[in-house]
């Protein structure tokens, strides 16, 4: 039996040319039955006027992917802990293959690479609950 070679192996991270950077791979999902899942971002921005290209790039990207916007930059409000946020962004998308597809979409790193130098970010993805 031959040996498996670590280029041969599914990696869960691949790199995004355009951008120059490291992005979720698009492998399937084990679960059965796909729940919503919502990408949570706090983002702290550096240049405003490069940041506003960036916020006409990345909307088209979402909504190709069935994302849509929950929260987008509203006033916030710390009720429990020590967190300061940002600029909070909420987006919603069918299930989590398709917000890493969207992630690493050609269309979201163009946006990605306009927002470089614009701001800062933290981004998780987490998966909703089934119906």
């Amino acid at each position: 039996m031959a040996a498996t070679t670590p280029s041969a192996q599914a990696s869960p991270w691949f790199h995004c040319a355009s951008c120059n950077t490291l992005a979720p791979s698009t492998l399937a999902s084990t679960k059965e039955t796909p729940v919503p899942a919502y990408l949570l971002v706090d983002c702290d921005v550096t240049d405003p006027e490069r940041y506003e290209r960036y916020k006409k790039l990345a909307p088209p990207a979402i909504a190709k992917y069935g994302g849509r916007y929950l929260a987008r930059g509203g006033e916030t409000t710390r009720l429990e802990g020590d967190w300061q946020p940002n600029r909070i962004v909420v987006l919603e998308f069918p299930d989590a293959q398709t917000a890493k597809r969207f992630y690493a979409s050609p269309e979201y790193c163009a946006a990605r690479a306009e927002r470089a130098g614009a701001a800062n970010m933290n981004m998780v993805l987490v998966e909703g609950l089934s119906a």
